[in-house]
């Protein structure tokens, strides 16, 4: 295998592997968010409010308010 061969495949591997690495962090904090939106909306729940939740595409960013009919 020549030299260039090698580093070509070298740039091809780590460029995978930092996509690879970009998805994972890009899934997880989906997934924490949807965690942490879930749980706010049933602690309002239990206190009677009404969560009000705006989420950005693929819930990398939110924001929660509880709205209290009593108060």
């Amino acid at each position: 295998m020549s030299a260039l061969s090698l580093k070509k495949n070298l740039i091809i591997g780590l460029v995978g592997l930092a996509i690879l690495i970009a998805l994972s962090l890009f899934a997880t904090q989906s997934y924490f968010n949807k965690k942490e939106i879930t749980a706010a909306n049933e602690k309002c729940h239990e206190v009677n409010g009404s969560p009000v939740v705006h989420t950005s595409k693929f819930n990398l960013s939110y924001s929660f308010e509880c709205e209290n009919p009593g108060k």
